[in-house]
């Protein structure tokens, strides 16, 4: 939403990127004087378009980024995040946090940021490291327990002119065996009756808090443009107490998580005779929830055609014009050398499913004319070992749809 009073803040770029991963890029840059951020922060990897792009992490109390790749492969960060395997399977470990932008664009949800938070023990770690594909941008974090025995987080909404905190606690103790992590865990993301909210806006702890966001912002306004200022930042903080097998005060204290809103404005574009609704303005709508984190690879198999889980036995109903779609996209995708035999075959099979359509004839009959000798049972012979060879690529993580496969049909994949 733009801000009131005929202020335009699209023409600058920065306004336009996901401020969940690109915040902590700007904290770890240094200002114009050279200094660091000094804030505490959970080690921190964010990913753009499904890999890791830069780890962050807190050093002498300043915050510091690594973007080398041998620190940010799955093994590195496996080991990094479970202190070198000192952590149990069933550990909580790490939280991976994105925006889920096809909720955002559901009819009745336009305007609405909606973020999601999983909570990963180190099974599910090593199935998201490894297995997982990452649609939505995001940011892992190691889980920093608190001080209390419940798990609780902070969130400051901050303007020039308000700081409003709110503290959300947990009601289940993290350590009560009987209460599965997925009650247990959330907070701002979790449903109303298992958590408790509360207005901490007044006292020495929210100004203490306060400080912290304004050093936050003060040194992301020093890395804008001359003219841009950030006039509303949404973050959440937590008061963590040191993580299980570090160094007695390590990342203990006030933490910042992450950052959900980071808005900005031109000072030279103001209407001073609308400054007064320009800071009262209302805020975005922001809805934050908590899913559950795919725990073995067999429940992190997407169908190719509608990107929807795939579980053991079961299929997938799918439009035929989705099959169509997709039949094309891959015949038309560019592979090294010019395009291959099997697509020709895949665009073959994109129109005679298409005419068959038209025609009113069942589309996936279970037999078909065989295209190749032998007749149809080799042809439904080679999609059961299709089926079987995608099913165990993916499952060992190997690339799904490789340009060149052997053909399965006498005459190569052309026929």
């Amino acid at each position: 939403m733009a801000p009131k009073g005929g202020m335009s803040t699209s023409s600058f770029a920065v306004e336009g990127v996901s401020w969940l991963e690109q915040v902590f890029e700007m904290m770890a840059s240094r200002d114009p004087t050279g200094a660091l951020l000094s804030v505490t922060i959970p080690d921190t990897v964010a990913f753009r378009y499904q890999r890791p792009a830069g780890l962050y992490f807190t050093e002498d109390g300043y915050l510091r980024s690594v973007d080398d790749m041998s620190e940010l492969n799955a093994e590195a960060l496996l080991n990094r995040f479970t202190k070198g395997g000192t952590l149990d399977a069933d550990d909580l470990c790490a939280t991976y946090v994105y925006r889920d932008r096809q909720a955002s664009e559901k009819e009745g949800e336009r305007g609405t940021a909606n973020y999601v938070v999983e909570y990963m023990n180190t099974s599910q770690l090593h199935t998201f490291l490894n297995m997982r594909v990452k649609d939505n941008n995001g940011v892992l974090q190691r889980f920093i327990p608190c001080r209390s025995a419940t798990n609780s987080s902070i969130r400051v909404m901050w303007t020039p002119r308000t700081c409003i905190v709110e503290s959300c606690s947990n009601n289940h103790r993290m350590d009560d065996p009987r209460v599965p992590m997925a009650d247990k865990a959330p907070t701002f993301d979790g449903p109303p009756h298992l958590t408790t909210t509360h207005d901490i806006s007044k006292g020495l702890f929210s100004q203490r808090i306060k400080g912290a966001v304004e050093g936050v912002v003060k040194h992301i306004e020093s890395l804008l443009p001359r003219g841009y200022h950030v006039w509303e930042a949404v973050t959440y903080w937590k008061f963590s107490a040191p993580a299980k097998g570090s160094a007695a005060e390590e990342g203990a204290g006030l933490t910042l998580k992450w950052a959900s809103s980071i808005r900005l404005y031109r000072d030279e574009v103001i209407d001073v005779r609308r400054i007064a609704d320009f800071w009262a303005s209302e805020a975005r709508t922001e809805r934050v929830t908590s899913r559950p984190a795919p725990q073995r690879a067999k429940d992190v198999l997407l169908c190719p055609v509608s990107s929807q889980p795939l579980q053991a036995g079961k299929g997938v109903q799918v439009q035929a014009d989705a099959v169509i779609a997709y039949l094309r996209s891959v015949a038309r995708a560019p592979a090294p050398g010019g395009p291959g035999p099997e697509a020709s075959w895949y665009m073959h099979e994109a129109q005679q499913i298409t005419d068959q359509a038209r025609q009113g004839i069942d589309v996936f009959p279970q037999q078909r004319p065989g295209a190749c000798a032998g007749g149809a049972g080799a042809k439904a012979s080679w999609y059961m070992h299709e089926a079987q060879q995608i099913t165990d690529q993916a499952r060992q993580g190997i690339d799904v749809f490789p340009q060149q496969r052997p053909g399965a049909c006498a005459g190569g994949a052309g026929a």
